[in-house]
C-alpha cells in the first residue's frame, strides 16, 4: 500500500555544529489496517521512543500545527 503524502506548511530548522539543516515536513494518513513498509514499524507512543533531538523537533512542530 502506498500512502498519499502531502507537504505540510511546516519547516523545521536544526543547528548542528557546522551547519543548519532545514526540513520540509510531509505526512500521510494511513488506514487502520495499513501495514508499515518492509523493514519499518509503526509506533503508538512516539514520546516513548529514543529519538534524536531533530526528530523530536519535527514531532513537536507537527503536533503544534494541529495535523
Amino acid at each position: 500500500m502506498m500512502a498519499d503524502y502531502r507537504r505540510l506548511d511546516i519547516r523545521v530548522s536544526h543547528q548542528f555544529t557546522h551547519f543548519t539543516l532545514t526540513l520540509d515536513i510531509f505526512a500521510a494518513d494511513v488506514g487502520e489496517g495499513a501495514r508499515p513498509p518492509q523493514g519499518c514499524r509503526w509506533v503508538r507512543d512516539v514520546d516513548a521512543e529514543a529519538l534524536p533531538s531533530v526528530m523530536r523537533k519535527i514531532v513537536a512542530a507537527v503536533r503544534s500545527s494541529g495535523w
